[in-house]
């Protein structure tokens, strides 16, 4: 084998392993660029999942708390109903449904919250006691209310009761 023949398939060898380590290198970098990326794009579909399911959550807390205030406007309350029966799975929808209709044998509302708590975030193993709720203002909120009520119809019992006793004027002339 002559020099120049030796040389020649030294270069080319040469040059056949810098493409190859050229490839290699682009190729790795590549794999890399590739897998940042795609922990990246994870990181942000789990920030929007759970800035769904957080807004989720918010809606479901603020139609409860809504429904237990009882409001004399409950624009809102129907608003927050509405947009929960837009996604809500349909076995707690008729949960729902059963109890802000007062229906015996309704779930109570913290059943309820650690349903739809599981609906969102999967299993829970968190007792529905331990959800807690502030019900002394509730319930004089409804005391007031049905005192209200029996005191306005009192009110307007006896305004009836006084017009009938009324005697009727006709123009009597003697």
């Amino acid at each position: 084998m002559d020099s120049s023949a030796f040389l020649s398939s030294l270069l080319g060898g040469a040059a056949g392993v810098a493409v190859i380590g050229f490839i290699s290198k682009k190729w790795i970098e590549a794999r890399i660029q590739q897998s940042i990326k795609h922990e990246y794009d994870l990181k942000i579909e789990r920030s929007r999942e759970a800035t769904l399911i957080k807004a989720k959550a918010q809606l479901v807390a603020e139609l409860f708390a809504e429904w237990l205030s009882y409001r004399d406007d409950q624009r809102r309350l129907n608003q927050l109903t509405l947009e929960a029966f837009l996604w809500l799975p349909e076995d707690i929808l008729h949960d729902l449904s059963n109890l802000l209709a007062h229906k015996p044998g309704a779930p109570s509302v913290r059943d309820l919250v650690i349903r739809v708590r599981s609906h969102l975030l999967g299993a829970s193993t968190l007792p529905a006691h331990e959800v807690i709720l502030f019900s002394q203002e509730t319930l004089a909120k409804m005391a007031e209310r049905h005192k209200a009520e029996v005191a306005k119809k009192g009110a307007i019992e006896a305004q009836q009761g006084a017009q009938a006793d009324e005697p009727a004027s006709g123009g009597s002339a003697a």
